[in-house]
């Protein structure tokens, strides 16, 4: 990169985080008008469908929500009958928590959805566009992964 003055429109971090507002605010529209989620329990939902059980912790770090945004997503899923949660097998202070049938199958719609929302988001980019958008992605999160010791 070279030594060009500072540009707020240009720096990244300011781009993605427009970007990732965009983003979000349109694809919630999808799942809040028909199944009434907000974007927290959305990701977790989402998190929990993918893979089973997770205590909260885990849910924090997989979805990147605060603890507090966590617990309020789950109680709302939970009073909706979308997640159950038990016991930890190996440590009484955690819950472990897994989506119930009536939550995989509010996931499976989404998905449907998701799907098409994406094709309609992304119809102006090619498929070779699209694998670069993606692989351009994973760069950069791995190159500051690896400067910051994460990998």
């Amino acid at each position: 990169m070279s030594n060009r003055s500072f540009q707020l429109s240009r720096f990244l971090p300011y781009r993605l985080a427009q970007l990732s507002k965009l983003v979000s605010d349109d694809f919630s529209e999808l799942y809040k008008a028909s199944e009434g989620l907000t974007v927290a329990q959305w990701r977790l939902l989402a998190n929990l469908s993918e893979r089973y059980p997770l205590t909260a912790q885990d849910l924090v770090e997989t979805a990147q929500l605060d603890k507090s945004k966590v617990s309020r997503a789950l109680s709302g899923l939970l009073q909706r009958q979308l997640i159950v949660r038990e016991k930890h097998p190996q440590d009484t202070r955690a819950n472990m928590h897994r989506p119930t049938e009536q939550g995989l199958a509010m996931y499976a719609r989404i998905c449907q959805r998701a799907q098409d929302w994406e094709q309609q988001s992304l119809a102006h980019l090619s498929s070779q566009e699209y694998e670069q958008l993606l692989q351009l992605m994973d760069k950069v999160s791995k190159g500051i992964k690896q400067r910051d010791g994460i990998i």
